[in-house]
């Protein structure tokens, strides 16, 4: 791709990101109360050691969170500590952390579908698979990831730097996310190339 290509391409990458932020900004909670079932599902489906008793929308500070409600499955034993089953914790993290997958996802495949006029309906099929994979890896693991350090925290102040759980809560909140949402928009690209002009496999003859 050349680099007038590369410059039409980011004019483009530019305008949807926009439309896409004023889209979360204005739209964000019907997104987020349309995520609630899945997101329910999730934890349900990657926690052991927690069960889900309730995941709600609340505005707390002018900001939309999401708030989990857990409470422990079976007694566990931390250094001698005991947390018996039945104790209740709660987490949250702010709504705009999952706005942030559809932006950093749709941003590029729109772009570069602006560019390429094909297969629009792969890239957005492609889209939504890649937002959900990001998704579960994400919002889910945070909440859950944490309880575990309030916990650990508790228990020994060294514990949660042992902690894979933490320690992919951390990286997803040090910029993990945007990462993650860019590795999938990526991928999918590569099933997307550029098209290529064909080449002229003869010589057009010259009149006599």
């Amino acid at each position: 791709m050349n680099s007038a290509a590369w410059f039409k391409f980011s004019v483009w990458l530019a305008v949807f990101y926009i439309g896409l932020l004023i889209l979360s900004i204005t739209f964000g909670q019907y997104y987020a109360k349309l995520m609630l079932p899945y997101y329910r599902w999730s934890l349900r489906l990657i926690t052991t050691d927690f069960q889900l008793t309730n995941l709600s929308l609340l505005s707390r500070e002018g900001q939309s969170q999401f708030v989990a409600n857990f409470q422990v499955r079976r007694p566990r034993v931390i250094q001698g500590t005991l947390i018996p089953a039945g104790r209740q914790f709660n987490s949250s993290t702010l709504v705009g952390h999952a706005l942030q997958h559809p932006i950093l996802i749709f941003s590029p495949l729109l772009a570069w579908w602006m560019l390429t006029r094909r297969s629009l309906l792969r890239l957005l099929l492609g889209g939504v698979c890649a937002l959900l994979c990001v998704e579960l890896l994400d919002l889910p693991f945070v909440l859950i990831g944490s309880i575990e350090d309030l916990i650990l925290v508790n228990v020994n102040t060294a514990l949660p730097a042992d902690s894979a759980l933490v320690g992919w809560m951390n990286f997803l909140n040090g910029g993990g996310r945007m990462g993650l949402c860019l590795f999938a928009a990526a991928s999918l690209l590569l099933y997307h190339p550029w098209p290529t002009r064909p080449r002229n496999q003869s010589k057009a003859k010259k009149p006599n």
